[in-house]
């Protein structure tokens, strides 16, 4: 059965193997997953668990949401997920949510939000790459402000930055709006002070 965990980027460092190479990695606190709810295809037509991770305080759930952890007997969550399942899998026991889920070597897809980071410029906020300014790709050009010459749909402009898919997964003009999907490799993890990390490494 495969299913993943949530977690937060709490920084980067390297590590260092047998021989002295140095390989740049990104940590990652997974602990604190719980699992909430579990579906099945016979009560909701599709078979997947639902998982929490990052406490809150639960002045800041409403209701229906408050009864959902109550039931699940956990404490108020800041994100949820699901992570679905073969229709013919089925959830026998507790789950491993811990960081040695994953193995030393392991590819697995990583998908995420950068940090806002406020307004910014258009080829800051849109991550346009250097195919914008004097370039002679008109479609890549500024959203006009004036002159009656018209734009191309889907210009776009000056704007927030940040707060959408993870930086190191941009794939284009706009994307990071939108959660980003990246590749990387588990690079070794550990248990600090009660805190389960895992070392990554991008592949893409």
């Amino acid at each position: 059965m495969k299913y993943g965990l949530l977690g937060k980027k709490i920084g980067m460092t390297r590590v260092y193997d047998e021989k002295g190479k140095v390989t740049p990695v990104t940590v990652v606190d997974v602990s604190g997953n719980a699992l909430l709810q579990v579906k099945t295809v016979e009560k909701d037509g599709y078979s997947a668990i639902q998982l929490g991770f990052d406490s809150q305080k639960a002045s800041r759930v409403n209701k229906a949401q408050m009864g959902r952890f109550t039931k699940a007997g956990s404490e108020p969550k800041r994100f949820t997920a699901e992570f679905r399942l073969a229709a013919t899998e089925k959830v026998d026991g507790e789950l491993n949510l811990n960081a040695n889920l994953f193995q030393a070597g392991q590819v697995v897809d990583v998908i995420g939000h950068s940090k806002g980071k406020g307004f910014a410029a258009r080829s800051t906020a849109t991550g346009t790459g250097p195919q914008n300014l004097g370039s002679g790709y008109t479609y890549r050009m500024w959203k006009g402000m004036g002159g009656g010459g018209g734009t191309f749909d889907g210009s776009d402009d000056d704007g927030e930055a940040g707060g959408g898919g993870c930086d190191w997964a941009r794939s284009g003009p706009g994307s990071h709006r939108w959660p980003a999907i990246s590749t990387a490799a588990i690079i070794r993890y550990r248990r600090v002070s009660g805190v389960r990390l895992l070392f990554c490494c991008g592949l893409s």
